[in-house]
């Protein structure tokens, strides 16, 4: 494992957003960007955009860089680091800390090499309340494909434990908490076709094969009575499953991807998901599912490859970032960065960076009602940066009336 390090450096404010290639990119928004106009922001949001403090190297450009945050507000980003491994980068007294989760040159639980190479592409953060920040993370290995890991920051450095060493498991993670702290993970198994489940709620991992599934986004969320509910895909179709009857019962929910699950604060269910050109958000109150159109981006396209991410605020509010491209761009799976909300009502949507360089960004929501976003964008193979922005979604609404991109379905 390797130490903290303290990464120093000066902010530099932009108009626009400018980044260099290789950096984790800081920035804050408190306004909106109005689509016709060259991305000035607007009203209150002069000047608000500050540059990377240093650089990490993102693996992959098809990784993900997840997000959360803790009760201070502050935001901790997962990634795939490349030869150092699995990497977190946090905000601590206003500087960006990097430490290394696991720098995957250990072994599995049968004994064959982990490779750093590749490692995290797929991975899901969460944060107690009391801060401790768990972490899910798809491991390469030298010989049997992926395995999955977990970590956590309990300790000095990261303690990390490969919790499922069968091949190729680990892909498409996500991570929950139930009301005791104990650890709930949902993934899918290559070599199973399968919805694979773990969790160490008996003090002992876990692990389960709970559903057929295709290779796609799985998510996990738990409600106040600690029922586990993922969502997950069979053959073009989202599930929903839970164990809240005592067994595991599955309900189709609507023909599209992505499937982001949250519960809100009186246990109503939501799924976000999307097909071509649309979002939708499927509510279940009663036992069955319904479902809206909530955003239409006909006749632009909204690749599939987790290019969407849902949050739930305070007041069960919901916030959606997803990624909306034109199927000409060379590569297919990027996109333009969009923000939407219901926070007034309606849906509203926000267009937070026109380059169609984005891929899987990932959203979160403080106790103030800020949103968090982390964003991997895909220069190049081998050139990418993470861009991470925050913003009151209360001024977005506050200030469409002074701009043209705050849009009601």
């Amino acid at each position: 494992m390797k130490s903290l390090e303290r990464i120093v450096g000066a902010a530099k404010n932009f108009g626009r957003a400018a980044l260099l290639a290789g950096s984790l990119a800081v920035s804050s928004i408190t306004g909106c960007f109005d689509e016709s106009d060259g991305y000035e922001p607007i009203d209150v949001a002069a000047e608000n955009w500050s540059s990377g403090l240093e650089a990490f190297e993102i693996d992959d450009s098809y990784g993900r860089a997840s997000i959360a945050v803790n009760t201070q507000a502050e935001p901790l980003i997962v990634y795939p680091g490349g030869e150092e491994g699995v990497c977190c980068a946090e905000v601590q007294g206003g500087s960006w800390v990097k430490s290394v989760v696991d720098s995957c040159r250990g072994y599995d639980i049968y004994g064959i090499g982990e490779n750093p190479r590749g490692s995290g592409k797929y991975n899901s953060i969460v944060v107690s309340p009391s801060g401790i920040a768990h972490v899910c993370y798809c491991v390469n290995t030298w010989y049997r494909g992926e395995g999955l890991d977990y970590a956590n920051n309990s300790g000095d450095p990261w303690d990390s434990l490969n919790i499922d060493g069968s091949l190729s498991v680990g892909l498409e993670n996500d991570i929950a908490l139930d009301s005791r702290g104990n650890v709930h993970i949902s993934y899918w198994s290559w070599e199973r076709a399968a919805l694979k489940y773990i969790t160490n709620d008996s003090g002992a991992w876990a692990i389960e094969s709970i559903s057929s599934a295709t290779w796609d986004k799985t998510s996990i969320a738990i409600d106040s009575q600690d029922n586990v509910h993922i969502a997950f895909m069979i053959h073009e179709i989202t599930y929903h499953i839970t164990n809240s009857s005592g067994s595991w019962e599955r309900k189709q929910v609507h023909s599209s991807a992505n499937p982001e699950i949250l519960v809100d604060s009186g246990d109503v269910l939501h799924i976000f998901s999307n097909d071509g050109h649309s979002v939708y958000h499927s509510i279940n109150q009663n036992g069955s599912w319904a479902t809206n159109e909530i955003i239409s981006h006909n006749p632009d396209f909204l690749p599939r490859e987790l290019n969407l991410s849902g949050a739930i605020a305070n007041d069960d509010s919901l916030l959606v970032s997803y990624v909306v491209s034109q199927e000409s761009v060379d590569y297919p799976y990027v996109g333009s960065l969009y923000f939407a909300t219901n926070k007034d009502g309606s849906w509203q949507r926000f267009l937070l960076d026109e380059t169609p360089e984005y891929i899987r960004p990932s959203i979160a929501v403080d106790n103030e009602g800020n949103a968090h976003i982390s964003v991997v964008r895909s220069l190049a193979q081998d050139n990418n940066i993470v861009k991470y922005v925050k913003f009151n979604p209360q001024l977005l609404l506050d200030n469409k009336s002074h701009g043209k991109n705050g849009e009601t379905k």
